[in-house]
């Protein structure tokens, strides 16, 4: 949908739904598709479906470490001296080979992230849009005797009304978290890297555990915390 210029806000149940805002920058719609299953070749694509990784190296460099799999909505932009000149977007929009790679150098891309449309293979577009803002799984951790923040363990798959409430308890960490760097999976025994959100390790979870087991092949049997 294209944003439209309106005089005021609409009024408190005026629509279907919530409301939600989004800052406009200038620059253009674009959606990032990360390879599923890996390996394979990141595309952005314009919202008139025109590919444009090709015109952007640096962008397509940057989006090297993201997980294997996000499809991401959002806003296409370049960034020079401290201001969004659309006219160097649309120079880049346009420029490919050796000139994309000179634009590149001299006014770089960013991408702002507006929504995730599809995690895993599985799309989201089906999920209300609040809902998927807050945490779909917690990794949990425990201080040990030295003092040094150990996971523990991983909750479910946690349900909308409490993820958009522990959304409102947890505050963004600051540069120095213990789990900077740290490699979580998506599930015991998996490869696929989990994309972690890393929070301020002040709160303090009650949890119940069902009971882990040794078998006699020496495989460990355990059920996921709830």
């Amino acid at each position: 949908m294209l944003a439209q210029a309106r005089d005021m806000v609409p009024a408190p149940g005026a629509l279907p739904g919530e409301l939600r805002f989004q800052q406009k920058f200038d620059g253009c719609r674009a959606i990032v598709f990360t390879p599923w299953p890996a390996p394979g070749l990141l595309l952005v694509q314009s919202r008139r479906g025109s590919l444009l990784h090709s015109r952007f190296p640096d962008l397509v460099a940057a989006a090297a470490d993201l997980p294997d799999g996000p499809v991401l909505d959002g806003e296409l932009i370049v960034w020079a001296e401290g201001q969004m000149p659309f006219e160097a977007l649309q120079r880049r929009a346009v420029s490919g080979g050796r000139t994309a790679a000179r634009l590149a150098a001299e006014a770089s891309a960013h991408f702002i992230v507006f929504d995730i449309l599809q995690i895993d293979g599985q799309e989201l577009l089906h999920i209300p849009y609040g809902t998927v803002r807050g945490p779909q799984t917690l990794v949990l951790g425990r201080l040990d005797e030295t003092g040094a923040l150990r996971p523990v363990g991983r909750s479910t798959q946690l349900r909308p009304d409490a993820a958009r409430d522990l959304a409102e308890r947890l505050t963004l960490a600051w540069p120095g978290h213990p789990w900077e760097g740290v490699r979580f999976t998506t599930s015991w025994g998996s490869r696929t890297p989990l994309e972690v959100v890393l929070v301020d390790p002040t709160q303090v979870a009650e949890i119940m555990v069902d009971t882990a087991l040794r078998t006699q092949s020496s495989h460990r049997e355990a059920n996921p915390a709830r």
